[in-house]
């Protein structure tokens, strides 16, 4: 069960803050990919980061050129994003797992952190295990994902879960009439939540302009391929 805390709760434009250029990266920027696989760990520093982000298959230069999902706070911006799960065969046609990519920026609109939310960790983690063999598991992770898992008791409605030690990040679409949500979670370090935050899609929020970028088709594919959390 979510320990009853009191956490804070808060809607958040889905539009406001939303980049009018292509975010640049700074040269000390830091990629944090939570999990076993052998992507897992903290990647420091622009061409790294690049190299690393392509490894995975997902194409940066896309993803900027392309309007964010959603913001979370002045700072902070959320793509949607696919990595392949049968490395040993050609692109077209290889399953996939969504992702979310959490981008923080700073004063002069650089982005310095991003932090990778997986729906499906152990699936990677299976498909591309690391080369020694080890097994390094966040337990503050697994203890996030378990409560808010417990929390949303209609599974038919999640369409989406990544975790990290600090914070969830779940897709909710309780009716196939309305608009879905994405809902953060954060934690402290007791393991209680202590603030949550909901907002609409900026390509439902804003059809036309997310039409253009690609971005509501993408997300259509995620309700759609996703499927329930059963």
């Amino acid at each position: 069960m979510v320990p009853r805390t009191g956490p804070t709760s808060a809607r958040v434009s889905p539009t406001a803050g939303l980049p009018t250029h292509e975010p640049v990266l700074d040269s000390d920027i830091v990629l944090r990919v939570p999990g076993s696989s052998r992507f897992a760990g903290t990647i420091r520093g622009r061409d790294t980061v690049l190299a690393h982000l392509h490894g995975m298959g997902i194409r940066w230069e896309t993803l900027r050129a392309s309007t964010p999902l959603v913001t979370l706070g002045p700072n902070e911006m959320l793509w949607l994003a696919t990595i392949p799960v049968d490395f040993n065969t050609d692109a077209t046609g290889r399953p996939t797992i969504s992702a979310l990519i959490s981008a923080t920026r700073n004063a002069v609109g650089e982005l310095t952190a991003v932090d990778l939310f997986i729906h499906d960790e152990a699936q990677l983690a299976r498909r591309a295990p690391r080369d020694d063999g080890v097994q390094r598991t966040s337990l503050a992770a697994q203890r996030n994902l378990r409560q808010v898992r417990a929390l949303h008791g209609d599974a038919r409605a999640t369409r989406f879960l990544g975790a990290n030690g600090t914070r969830v990040l779940a897709i909710l679409h309780a009716s196939p009439h309305g608009p879905p949500q994405i809902v953060e979670y954060r934690f402290n370090a007791a393991g209680h939540v202590v603030s949550l935050q909901s907002v609409q899609p900026a390509c439902t929020a804003q059809r036309e302009r997310c039409c253009e970028a690609g971005a509501i088709n993408a997300f259509a594919e995620l309700l759609a391929t996703v499927g329930s959390l059963d």
